[in-house]
């Protein structure tokens, strides 16, 4: 038998904050999710303002997030 187990997101912190903020920037109501600085839990959240931009110019959710 393997005894290899697999990753749970629930134990894998910088699996579980990459999925959180993935989600966060895809959501209805997009916010930033901001983890503590060893790497381990949430810090916190902050909600993103919507913003008005074109197709052709613009920033994106993922260009201000990494500001």
């Amino acid at each position: 038998m393997d005894n290899k187990k697999e990753k749970n997101p629930a134990h894998d912190w910088p699996t579980y904050i990459k999925q959180a903020i993935k989600t966060g920037l895809e959501s209805t109501t997009p916010y930033k999710v901001i983890p503590y600085k060893n790497g381990i839990g949430i810090k916190k959240i902050e909600f993103i303002k919507p913003i008005k931009y074109s197709k052709k110019q613009g920033p994106s959710l993922e260009a201000l997030y990494n500001n």
